[in-house]
């Protein structure tokens, strides 16, 4: 869920790369290998291996796997191929949608579809193999909302939102469905480098380090100081002073690191998920004060908690803990808190209440809710500690 996809500096600077054909196609066996990227769904996971192939396991019901099936007998308790090509470079999971860009800059979805939100052009039940979006040869990363829209950025440094838009989370005036990618933030003048898509807000920052956000606002998640919804972007965060280099967005609060390696946070915070140590909400973006020289390389935002990856490579947590998502013995981590003594975390990835992470080994692991089989463990048993994904 979260900002999950992987911007890399290739597909960035647009390099002319061979047409692939990624795949149109379903199941394709089993063996994972080594993994650069995990990212956590609402109750799937998707990760890209070193060999740019895709690999998808827990919740199928709107074929959000992308394994040519769909429905509760879909599931998947172990990592699933999706189709045979290996040059996937980006990938993003929503509730129940996932969205990802190959090496040669094509864009594609499955999953559900119910609000436009895949973006094909019309309004279906559901893709239960990747499928080609469009025609425009130029995407970079997208973002999968948690409840039904999208957003993107080219390499040309332009926006795209479509989807669910009744609070202006697509980012353009209007309350109508898009169900084909449409112009966003061209207004700004910005050239924009990353997304991120909430349940219905959405964010995202522009070359020069600015932060914006639009959509829902009735948690204060768009950042503005209001609670008025938005419909296009609008700059945050400005009396900071912060040059912002990432941005996430949880169901209905944000996390964000800006060039000094500090982390910030606003929006809902009634599970104390800001990690400010109280339950109140804030409506601009506050700094979150951890110890003393540290600076953090990478969050993620979930429903109600967030993990963050230090420097140093240890991981930290904080929010609620409902299924044992920090690996912790507690109900609630107020404040940031270190999960254990493992030290070699490159990339963290949360969903609705489970969480997957990926070591400097390229291993994945995974712990916290695991109904539908998202942990990818060969069970639908919780884990309130890490469990390598098999």
């Amino acid at each position: 869920m979260k900002t999950r996809g992987l911007w890399k500096p290739w597909a960035a600077l647009g390099l002319a790369l061979a047409m692939s054909g990624c795949p149109n196609g379903g199941d394709a066996g089993s063996g994972m290998p080594a993994v650069e990227t995990a990212i956590a769904g609402f109750t799937h996971t998707v990760a890209i291996g070193v060999d740019g192939s895709l690999w998808a396991w827990g919740n199928n019901m709107s074929g959000q796997i992308g394994n040519g099936a769909s429905g509760v007998s879909s599931n998947r308790r172990l990592p699933t191929r999706v189709g045979r090509a290996a040059d996937w470079v980006s990938v993003s999971t929503g509730g129940d949608h996932t969205m990802a860009v190959c090496s040669d800059g094509f864009l594609w979805g499955w999953g559900s579809n119910s609000w436009g939100q895949l973006g094909h052009g019309g309004v279906t039940a559901g893709l239960n193999v990747p499928t080609r979006i469009g025609t425009a040869s130029n995407w970079a990363a997208t973002a999968a909302g948690m409840l039904n829209h999208t957003v993107a950025v080219r390499t040309d440094g332009s926006m795209w939102g479509w989807g669910h838009n009744r609070y202006g989370q697509v980012g353009v005036p209007g309350t109508q469905i898009h169900q084909t990618p449409v112009r966003i933030g061209a207004e700004t003048g910005a050239s924009w480098v990353s997304v991120a898509a909430g349940a219905w807000h959405s964010a995202a920052i522009c070359s020069n380090g600015w932060l914006w956000g639009w959509g829902h606002n009735g948690w204060g998640q768009v950042g503005d100081g209001g609670e008025s919804n938005v419909a296009t972007p609008v700059r945050i965060g400005a009396g900071t002073g912060a040059s912002w280099v990432f941005v996430t967005a949880g169901t209905w609060h944000n996390v964000a690191i800006c060039s000094d390696g500090r982390l910030w946070v606003w929006g809902d915070n009634r599970q104390g998920q800001l990690g400010l140590g109280h339950t109140e909400r804030t409506g601009v973006p506050t700094r979150l004060e951890t110890e003393a020289g540290t600076t953090w390389v990478s969050a993620t935002a979930g429903e109600r908690h967030n993990m963050a990856v230090c420097s140093d490579g240890f991981l930290w947590g904080w929010g609620h803990n409902r299924q044992g998502q920090f690996g912790e013995g507690v109900s609630v981590l107020a404040t940031p808190t270190r999960i254990g003594t493992t030290e070699n975390w490159v990339s963290v990835s949360t969903g609705l209440d489970h969480t997957v992470a990926v070591r400097a080994d390229g291993s994945v692991w995974a712990w916290g809710g695991n109904f539908s089989g998202q942990l990818g463990d060969g069970t639908t048993d919780s884990r309130g500690a890490p469990v390598r994904v098999r």
